[in-house]
Parts: C-alpha cells; sequence; structure tokens
C-alpha cells in the first residue's frame, strides 16, 4: 500500500505534489495542536419546595404593618389551592398597610457558594404582592419581584442571588395596599420553591 502511494505520487506533476505537501503541514499542525476532550463540571442543584401541605403551622409566620390578627392563615380548600388543598392567604386591610407569609430556609447546598433563586406562585385579587428573599441577620433584600393581579395563579421566580453556606434566608410573599383604595388588597400563595445551583 505504502509502495503503491508512494508511486502514484511519484508519477504527478510537481505542482500536483507540491499542493499536497502544502496541504499536509497544516493537517498535522491541526492534529498535533487537538487536546484530549475534557468533560465539563457537572452541575448539580439543591432544592426545597413546600406547597403548605404538611407543617405548615410551624414553618411559615404571618404579620404586618400595621398588625393584623385575622389577615393570614393556611386554608384547606383544593377548589382555591394551586395544588395539593392547602395554601396562604394574606389580605392588607388598612391604608398604606401591608400583610406577609415568610418562612426561613436553611440552604444546604454541600459548596461553599452557589448560585440561588425563589419561586411562588401567586393569585392576586387586588394591591401588589411583592416575592423577597431576606438576609435575616441585617434584613435587608438579597432578592425581589412583584406581581400585579391576575385572574389565576401567576409564577414568580426572584433574581439570582449568591449564596454562601450553610446560611439562613426568609422567603416572603408581601400583599401591599398603597393609598386607599375601595378594597383591601389580597392574595393566594401556593407552591413556594428555593433553588440553588453549585459545581
Amino acid at each position: 500500500m505504502g509502495r503503491s502511494w508512494s508511486r502514484l505520487v511519484r508519477h504527478l506533476p510537481r505542482t500536483v505534489r507540491g499542493a499536497l505537501a502544502a496541504l499536509a503541514v497544516p493537517a498535522l499542525l491541526v492534529a498535533g495542536l487537538t487536546a484530549p476532550a475534557q468533560a465539563a463540571p457537572a452541575v448539580h442543584t439543591w432544592s426545597l419546595s413546600d406547597g403548605f401541605e404538611v407543617g405548615a403551622t410551624g414553618s411559615w409566620t404571618f404579620g404586618g404593618v400595621p398588625s393584623c390578627v385575622n389577615c393570614g392563615y393556611v386554608r384547606d380548600d383544593p377548589w382555591q389551592a394551586r395544588s395539593g388543598t392547602r395554601w396562604a392567604s394574606i389580605e392588607a386591610r388598612a391604608s398604606d398597610s401591608w400583610f406577609s407569609v415568610g418562612r426561613t430556609v436553611r440552604l444546604a447546598p454541600p459548596t461553599t457558594s452557589a448560585s440561588c433563586a425563589a419561586r411562588m406562585y401567586v393569585k392576586v385579587a387586588a394591591g401588589t404582592v411583592n416575592v423577597e428573599v431576606i438576609n435575616p441577620a441585617t434584613w435587608t433584600y438579597l432578592a425581589v419581584s412583584t406581581v400585579g393581579v391576575g385572574d389565576d395563579y401567576q409564577r414568580v421566580t426572584t433574581g439570582i442571588w449568591r449564596a454562601t453556606t450553610p446560611a439562613d434566608v426568609v422567603v416572603r410573599a408581601s400583599v401591599v395596599r398603597a393609598g386607599s383604595p375601595p378594597t383591601s388588597a389580597f392574595a393566594n400563595v401556593d407552591d413556594v420553591s428555593v433553588t440553588c445551583t453549585y459545581f
């Protein structure tokens, strides 16, 4: 085979032989520069999901400004829930007031830092709702998104924040009544999740 190839090349015109030689050099260079493929780093996720179905009384707290005794509670009614049978109801009755439902979440991905986002489904009947992630040590926002009135549950996802672990955050939905509209502001909240991505 080698002899046949060399004999064939010898009988080619000089210009063709030169062109073949010129093509061979870049091919050898490319072959020499090609490194073995390396696998991309694996991406992992850590998540927490809470649909108010189990242990909601101990996990979730209600509060607002001004305080209101009957402005928030977990209800059990499959017709109003987005999934399952339970969801949280929050209402801001006074002018320029807000009322919230929230819980502390311990972020636990097994790395020193991760990119995290929170998501919940909110059905806003009146007013607006802030979906908030709060650093409880400084009581400042790590992420916040706002949603207005809708006919059905709307998925609201916060922006991404960098979390060092282990760390606690407060995930909260706050319904806001701005000014003195004719009705109080109220909303349903369901299917809350926090997801962290790490390498």
